[in-house]
């Protein structure tokens, strides 16, 4: 599934900080990326945040927190002088080059 497995590479490659994933209310492939990267969340460390919509407004909580927690990983990293130094969201689309 490129939903999943693209993002998990690219973490594990140092090229994301955290995954994004965006899709319709009720969708049930949205569904079961949302319950894989819950897997992925325990077993690699990776921030994930799946979003639902089904034409309301995110609340400004759900993406602060989300930020919030990206923001205080890469700030540990530099302070220890790891190399990872982007963030990229994966919004259920496969990456482009």
């Amino acid at each position: 599934m490129l939903t999943v497995g693209t993002p998990l590479l690219a973490w594990r490659r140092g090229q994301i900080d955290a995954v994004v994933s965006v899709g319709p209310l009720e969708c049930m492939p949205t569904k079961i990326a949302e319950a894989q990267f819950h897997h992925v969340t325990e077993r690699e460390g990776l921030l994930t945040l799946t979003l639902s919509f089904n034409g309301d407004r995110l609340t400004r909580r759900r993406s602060t927190t989300l930020h919030s927690e990206v923001k205080e990983r890469y700030d540990r990293r530099q302070a220890a002088g790891l190399n990872r130094t982007r963030l990229v969201s994966h919004l259920s689309t496969a990456p482009t080059n």
